[in-house]
C-alpha cells in the first residue's frame, strides 16, 4: 500500500512562505510594490466613435443596396428590351419573301417589326416604335478573308459590291429604353439607358 502524505495547513503555509534570504525590509518593499499598483484608468466613453462608425457603415450599406437595386432594374429592362428586339427581328424576317418581283416585300419589314416590338413593354412602360425601335434589313455573305459567314448589318462588315445585290435574308432590330433611376440620383444619374 502506498503511503499518502498529508500536510497540515500550517506546514503548507510555511513551505510557501519559505523565501530566499531576503532581508525583511526588502521583502516588505517587494510586497508593497506588488500590491500598490496604479489604479486602472476609468474606461473612456467611446459611444461617439461607435455612432460615427455605425453611421458611416450604414451609408456604405445603403449605397451598395441602392446600386444593386438600380443595376437589377437595368438588367431587367435590358432583358425586356431583348425580348422586344427578338420579336421585332422575327416579325421582320417572316415578312421577307423570296420573290424578287415584289422586292422581297422589303417595304413592309419596318412596319411589321415595329408593330411586333410595340406589343411588348419595358418595366410596364409601352415601347414607342417610332423612337425606340431601329430596324435594318440585310443579308449574309461569305467572307473569304475570315472564312466565315458575316451579316451585312454587323459593325465592321466590309462593303459588298455584288451585282446583282443578294436578296435580303435577315433583319436586325434594336430596342432602346431609358429608365428612371431610383437611388442613383444621389450620384447624379437620373436615368439609366439600356439597349438590346
Amino acid at each position: 500500500m502506498k503511503a499518502i502524505n498529508y500536510f497540515s495547513r500550517e506546514a503548507y503555509l510555511q513551505t510557501q512562505d519559505a523565501s530566499p534570504a531576503i532581508p525583511t525590509t526588502e521583502r516588505q518593499k517587494t510586497m508593497i510594490t506588488r500590491t500598490s499598483k496604479t489604479p486602472a484608468a476609468p474606461p473612456q466613453n467611446r459611444s461617439a466613435f461607435v455612432i460615427v462608425l455605425t453611421a458611416l457603415t450604414l451609408v456604405m450599406i445603403f449605397t451598395f443596396v441602392a446600386l444593386a437595386i438600380d443595376l437589377s432594374m437595368k438588367a431587367l429592362a435590358r432583358n425586356q428590351c431583348q425580348n422586344a428586339a427578338d420579336a421585332a427581328a422575327i416579325a421582320g424576317a417572316r415578312s421577307l419573301t423570296g420573290d424578287p418581283a415584289t422586292g422581297y416585300n422589303l417595304a413592309n419589314v419596318p412596319n411589321n417589326s415595329r408593330s411586333a416590338a410595340a406589343n411588348n413593354s419595358v418595366l410596364g412602360q409601352p415601347i414607342n416604335p417610332a423612337t425606340q425601335v431601329t430596324v435594318e434589313p440585310g443579308y449574309y455573305f461569305y467572307n473569304q478573308a475570315t472564312s466565315s459567314f458575316v451579316a451585312s448589318t454587323d459593325t465592321g462588315a466590309p462593303p459588298m459590291t455584288i451585282t446583282p445585290a443578294p436578296p435580303n435574308t435577315l433583319v436586325k432590330a434594336d430596342v432602346t429604353h431609358d429608365i428612371p433611376s431610383f437611388f442613383s440620383r444621389v450620384l447624379g444619374f437620373n436615368t439609366l439607358s439600356t439597349m438590346a
